[in-house]
C-alpha cells in the first residue's frame, strides 16, 4: 500500500480527487483516505502542520494500514540562488534544522540515538527523476531541512544556510515524516513544490501560490503512483 501524506487541506484535495473507492476513516485530529489510483491501493492523510501531528499521524498511519512506502507531498520554501516559485523539490535525504544537541558532541540537528540525516530511498528517487525529465520539468534533488518555524525573514534563512549549506528546500514536516519511517523501515520520498522562496516576503508568496505549487506537487505524485508496486 502506497502512503501520500500532505499537511494541509490545499496540500491534499487534488490527489483526494482522482481516488475511486474512496472511503474517508478519522483518528483523533486525522483524517485517512483509501482507495485505489490506477489500481494502485493508497492511502492519503492529512496530517496537520508541523513536526509533532506529521509523526503522530505518519505513526498512526503505520499502525493502521499495511503501508510499503511513503510519499510526502505538499509545498516548500527555496533555499538556493536558483530556485523559482512553483519548481519542484526532492529529496535525497532529510533533516531537522531546529535541533541542537552539540553540547553533548552530536552534529547540529541530530536526534541522539538517530542518524543526522534519514536516506530517501534511492530507486523511488530514481522513478521520480525519470518522470520529471520525461516531463521536462524544473526540478532540484538533494537535502530538505524541516523545523517549526515558517522562514519568512534573512535573518532565519541565514541561520538555518550557516548549518546547512547543502540544503535545497525547508518545511516544516518531512524530518518528523522520514524519523518514523526510519523507525518503522519503511521507504520514502519527499516531493514538493515550491510556493516560496525562503526569507524572500516569503509568507505572501506562500498565500498567492499554495494552491498551485500543492496541484504540481500532486501530478507528479499521481505519475509516480503508477511506477510502484504495492
Amino acid at each position: 500500500m502506497i502512503a501520500i501524506i500532505g499537511a494541509m487541506d490545499e496540500e491534499v484535495k487534488a490527489l483526494k480527487k482522482r481516488i475511486n473507492n474512496l472511503q474517508e476513516l478519522t483518528r483523533f485530529s486525522f483524517n485517512y483516505y483509501t482507495g485505489e489510483i490506477n489500481g494502485k491501493s493508497v492511502v492519503l492523510m492529512k496530517s496537520g502542520i508541523g513536526k509533532v501531528n506529521a509523526a503522530v499521524g505518519t505513526t498512526l498511519l503505520f499502525e493502521l494500514f499495511p503501508v510499503d512506502c511513503v510519499i510526502n507531498i505538499g509545498t516548500a520554501g527555496g533555499m538556493i540562488p536558483t530556485a523559482e516559485v512553483l519548481d519542484i523539490v526532492i529529496s535525497d535525504k532529510v533533516c531537522y534544522h531546529d535541533v541542537d544537541v552539540t553540547g553533548f558532541n552530536y552534529a547540529y540537528g541530530q536526534i541522539p540515538g538517530f542518524p543526522l540525516y534519514f536516506i530517501s530511498d534511492k530507486e523511488i528517487v530514481g522513478l521520480a527523476e525519470t518522470i520529471l525529465n520525461k516531463k521536462n520539468l524544473r526540478y532540484h534533488k538533494g537535502l530538505i531541512v524541516s523545523g517549526d518555524t515558517f522562514v519568512y525573514q534573512d535573518t532565519q534563512r541565514n541561520l538555518i544556510k550557516h548549518h546547512f549549506p547543502d540544503c535545497i528546500a525547508l518545511d516544516m514536516e518531512a524530518a518528523a515524516i522520514s524519523h518514523v519511517c526510519h523507525i518503522y523501515n519503511k521507504r520514502f520520498i519527499v516531493i514538493r513544490s515550491l510556493s516560496d522562496i525562503a526569507g524572500k516576503a516569503s509568507h505572501l508568496s506562500f498565500d498567492k501560490y499554495l494552491e498551485q505549487a500543492a496541484e504540481v506537487s500532486s501530478d507528479i505524485v499521481y505519475e509516480l503512483i503508477n511506477f510502484l508496486n504495492n
